[in-house]
């Protein structure tokens, strides 16, 4: 029986790879979580998060999407102090945050987007 000597390597193309290091360094960005990112004080972090919060409510997210943002931003957050285990997870992980920030980041817009319609449609049926 034949050894097998052949090894599956995805092609990363430059397109992905410049999308994989975009991936890894706005998460890098996210507010950090836990006791390190305390300053003496000890509200830095909430401080931070709070105006996060308010950055991305000012942009028409409701309050429970801000906390989405906030809860994701701090798992992402939490996750990247884990050791790491696999040299991909990190990619992965920032790539599974990124949809979800985007599906958050679409949800004023459509919001936005049905209201037009119905106004729209009424303005229409007023003919």
């Amino acid at each position: 029986m034949a050894a097998i000597t052949e090894v599956h390597v995805e092609r990363v193309t430059r397109r992905r790879a410049i999308a994989i290091a975009a991936s890894a360094a706005s998460v890098g960005v996210l507010p950090a979580s836990g006791a390190r990112a305390q300053d003496a004080a000890g509200g830095a972090d909430d401080d931070r998060w709070a105006a996060e919060r308010a950055r991305v409510m000012e942009l028409g997210f409701t309050e429970d999407e801000a906390l989405c943002w906030e809860y994701i931003g701090r798992a992402a957050g939490k996750f990247f102090e884990l050791p790491v285990l696999h040299e991909l997870d990190g990619h992965e992980i920032a790539e599974a945050v990124h949809v979800l920030q985007n599906k958050l980041l679409s949800r004023p817009t459509y919001r936005r987007y049905v209201e037009l319609a119905r106004q729209q449609n009424a303005a229409r049926e007023g003919d």
